[in-house]
């Protein structure tokens, strides 16, 4: 199937892409398309990108994301972790699954100090219930890989967010395990924010604070390590704010915690009259950090927080970027200043884009590109590679199966370089 992909996608591409792209050929990228270029891969079935990153020595790209040999539409249960290695010109090199015979979601990737990939999952269990699931494998087609599990088989883990810190790992997201705490429990109280803190080799840090509630639905997203050694949470809740003590909406939220994950400081709120959940956040070249994620005001809209390195906010409660009916899904710091933001674009129910733009620091748009199929395509992450060029990750939908896409522009979003 991946070379039958390969001998149509140029021109159903040419059909349906809203951007002018490079293409393959039979002996590698046409002249003129060694920076920019768009690949796909998959196998028999469906294939998505949810997260990617650079390898250090600029040789190639680790994509993460998720595979149904039978279609995602076909309500099987068997989806697997899709991993794909390729060069620095985006050609695979290899791709693997991981996964068991129940339903298996990949959350994001890193790539160890020693060269080695680690990467989180959402897997289903025999109660049907969620555990996290952190696999670290060596770069090789056929290389051993080591995996632990964290979770209660009863409850549901649910892990978003993936930190590589100065002495190991941390992941987060939320729990339905409500007794895990020693709290009241009120009937409004419907997931707490769950987080693991451990090192390379999978061992769990004991000291370490696992779950944190408010007395409604509350979800990490991220973990940072600040430069005291202490953390901070990102996330959504919809804990009443100060000015609003009666509301239910979600909102952006952030706190600071000590190094054994104690929260050391007050939980702060950003959000409008609607509802906001956040996807994703990013810590700057200056220990600043940006999040984003989605508005519910009358349509969907992009939504970001800018947070200074002590999390108070410059610019009051957040912005919203000016795009109807569009989801953000990732942020990265750009080289010389603002931000990369990607999204899904909802042309109609049969057709999503893949939105990418760069704002400034107050969140106005500088730029903005499309990149799609007729079809449902979805973004994932993206990041700035280290010659400035834009590399993100998702998925097109051609006919009627998913292929996961690496997508390389240039510095303004534009196929040249």
């Amino acid at each position: 199937m991946k070379h039958l992909v390969g001998k149509i996608i140029n021109l159903l591409i040419i059909i349906s892409i809203f951007t002018t792209i490079g293409c393959d050929t039979s002996s590698g990228l046409e002249p003129g398309f060694e920076k920019v270029f768009y690949k796909l891969y998959g196998i028999q079935g469906d294939q998505v990108g949810k997260d990617l990153k650079q390898l250090p020595d600029g040789s190639g790209y680790i994509i993460i994301g998720n595979s149904d040999t039978t279609g995602f539409s076909n309500g099987t249960i068997d989806q697997d972790i899709y991993l794909v290695r390729t060069d620095a010109q985006g050609n695979e090199m290899y791709h693997r699954t991981f996964g068991g015979n129940r339903k298996d979601e990949s959350v994001a990737i890193e790539i160890l100090p020693s060269g080695e990939f680690l990467f989180v999952v959402n897997s289903e269990n025999t109660n049907q219930k969620i555990d996290a699931v952190v696999y670290k494998v060596r770069d090789g087609e056929d290389a051993v890989y080591d995996s632990a599990v964290f979770g209660n088989q009863w409850e549901d883990n649910i892990i978003n967010g993936l930190s590589l810190i100065s002495n190991g790992i941390i992941i987060c997201g939320t729990t339905t395990d409500l007794d895990s705490i020693t709290k009241p429990n009120p009937p409004s109280d419907l997931r707490d924010i769950y987080t693991v803190k451990m090192d390379f080799n999978f061992v769990e840090d004991a000291v370490w604070t696992n779950v944190y509630g408010y007395s409604g639905d509350d979800e990490g997203i991220k973990v940072i390590e600040l430069s005291s050694g202490s953390f901070a949470f990102f996330g959504t809740t919809d804990t009443p704010t100060p000015a609003n003590s009666q509301t239910d909406l979600h909102t952006f939220f952030t706190f600071p915690t000590s190094v054994n994950g104690l929260p050391s400081g007050v939980l702060s709120q950003y959000g409008t009259a609607g509802e906001e959940f956040a996807k994703s956040v990013t810590v700057t070249s200056v220990n600043s950090f940006a999040m984003i994620g989605t508005s519910m005001a009358a349509t969907s809209s992009i939504y970001v927080t800018f947070l200074r390195s002590d999390l108070s906010a410059p610019s009051g409660n957040g912005k919203s970027i000016n795009v109807s009916n569009t989801e953000g899904i990732s942020i990265y710091e750009a080289t010389g200043g603002g931000f990369i933001i990607t999204g899904n674009q909802i042309v109609s129910p049969e057709n999503k884009d893949i939105y990418l733009a760069k704002i400034d620091n107050e969140g106005i748009v500088i730029w903005s590109r499309t990149f799609g199929t007729d079809g449902l395509d979805e973004a994932g992450s993206l990041i700035q590679s280290q010659d400035g060029g834009i590399v993100l990750t998702g998925s097109f939908q051609l006919e009627n199966q998913f292929k996961m896409v690496l997508i390389k522009a240039g510095p303004d979003g534009e196929m040249n370089f």
